[in-house]
């Protein structure tokens, strides 16, 4: 599927050094985001592989998401850099579904702990991609 305007406007927000610093962590829940964009995105910070597909925090898969599961990821992000973002897209989603990586709905369960938790705020909201920064 094609890109859409949100999804395209994350990664143009996550690339302008306006709004994440260099070195900043940038973390994705499924791969089929659009990370790189623009001629600023060598600048976009650097990814970690933070969460295991099939098995999520403490072994276990991502089924019913709790804010235990929000603090495992902010920890993650809190340990390998200063700064760190995490962002969910329509591309995620449907390669998440696609590719079976997590339990259906799991996806969207877990992005609504991560909007009620303290440990995230919201710095980038379209219907197709949404960017949360960790909260220091």
């Amino acid at each position: 599927t094609s890109l859409t305007p949100g999804e395209i406007g994350a990664a143009a927000f996550l690339s302008d050094p306006a709004n994440v610093l260099p070195n900043s962590v940038v973390v994705q829940m499924a791969p089929n985001a659009p990370d790189r964009y623009g001629p600023l995105y060598f600048k976009a910070g650097i990814g970690i592989e933070a969460l295991s597909y099939d098995r999520f925090g403490v072994d276990r898969p991502l089924v019913f998401p709790s804010q235990k599961d929000v603090d495992f990821v902010a920890n993650k992000i809190h340990d390998a850099a200063p700064n760190g973002y995490l962002l969910f897209s329509r591309g995620s989603e449907n390669w998440a579904r696609d590719y079976q990586l997590y339990p259906p709905y799991a996806l969207r369960a877990f992005e609504s702990e991560v909007r009620r938790s303290p440990r995230f705020r919201i710095v980038y909201d379209k219907p197709t991609a949404r960017v949360y920064e960790l909260v220091k």
